[in-house]
């Protein structure tokens, strides 16, 4: 996983999510609509806890050290580890999270059989990213040179973590979307939808098969 500009600047990566305070909103109310009320999560690249504590995930596992810190003070209990090689047991959680680190992965391949491995049976993983082909996304993408958090990141498109999600096992898939942009006038809606298409951050929802 790539974590350089983590592990370099990891309370001006915090502070971004206080800058851009209704991205930030909109994004955590989309995976709440999603995340199960109950079962036991965990948060893959869970960061400084942005995410997962408000969630009410306890556990998260995260690869830099600076960023996994931050994190242990507001109260989540890290695990150092990689996505594509998670140092926990065979179906041991009731769901997963990716929040905004498919990007940085190595291997995405990896990281879902990885977390396909740690659910129950009837489990669920909930993958939150910015589409590639969004409006959003495509500004990133011209962009990451620039930025030091985004510059070594690949983007995808739904189609391309909806395959991804589908040969590692997970059914069912469902989507939804925020970070709705009108392109003429440049101004953000607060709105969240089902599917997918019109906004640029989308979460999907699959599930662990049942034997």
């Amino acid at each position: 996983m790539k974590t350089k500009a983590f592990d370099n600047f990891p309370d001006e990566y915090d502070i971004w999510f206080d800058k851009e305070g209704l991205i930030y909103k909109l994004e955590l109310k989309v995976i709440k609509e999603m995340v199960p009320e109950k079962g036991k999560g965990i948060e893959i690249g869970s960061g400084t806890g942005r995410f997962s504590i408000p969630l009410g995930i306890r556990i998260g596992v995260e690869p830099s050290l600076p960023m996994g810190n931050i994190a242990a003070q507001k109260g989540l209990d890290v695990i150092g580890g990689i996505a594509e090689s998670l140092p926990l047991k065979s179906e041991s959680f009731d769901f997963v999270l990716f929040n905004t680190v498919i990007c940085f992965f190595d291997s995405p391949e990896m990281a879902f059989l990885e977390s396909y491995r740690i659910l129950r049976p009837g489990g669920l993983v909930l993958i939150g990213f910015i589409d590639r082909e969004s409006y959003l996304g495509n500004i990133y993408n011209e962009e990451k040179e620039e930025s030091k958090f985004f510059k070594d990141a690949d983007f995808y498109s739904i189609s391309e973590i909806s395959r991804i999600l589908t040969e590692s096992g997970y059914g069912s898939l469902e989507y939804a979307q925020t970070l709705i942009f009108d392109i003429k006038s440049n101004i953000l809606s607060e709105k969240i939808s089902s599917g997918y298409g019109k906004g640029s951050y989308v979460v999907i929802k699959g599930y662990k098969k049942i034997v």
